[in-house]
């Protein structure tokens, strides 16, 4: 065997290797965007579903009010200016009600990913 075959057997490995890497970082960067597709879904269909329940809410409440004031006028006029002062607390705090609850959700679903890939990782090296 000359040096010329020991080279070639050397980078031949090299690329292999590289190749296997660059699979790898793929496959990783398919399976990170499908976890985060998968949030973004179904964040969406949570936050879908909480508008039709407060729009049920509201209508139900609307009409509660309206059979005891005996006006739908009056009772839907209610659920309105309660809709108005939760809005005006949602904007004026929104802060501590909406931002640090949210960013602190995503930070932890991120940070888990890290913390299980760390653990597989050392699983599958030991």
């Amino acid at each position: 065997m000359n040096i010329k075959d020991i080279i070639n057997k050397l980078f031949g490995g090299l690329q292999k290797y590289f190749d296997t890497e660059k699979e790898l970082i793929k496959l990783k960067v398919v399976k990170e965007l499908a976890r985060f597709l998968g949030m973004v879904f179904s964040a969406i269909f949570i936050i879908t579903m909480f508008h039709l329940c407060v729009l049920m809410v509201g209508m139900w409440i609307g009409f509660l009010l309206s059979s005891f004031f005996d006006n739908h006028l009056i009772g839907f006029g209610i659920t309105t200016v309660i809709y108005i002062i939760w809005l005006i607390v949602s904007v004026k705090y929104k802060k501590t009600l909406l931002i640090k609850p949210f960013t602190n959700i995503v930070i932890s679903a991120m940070t888990e990913t890290s913390n299980n890939e760390k653990i597989e990782d050392e699983q599958q090296g030991a």
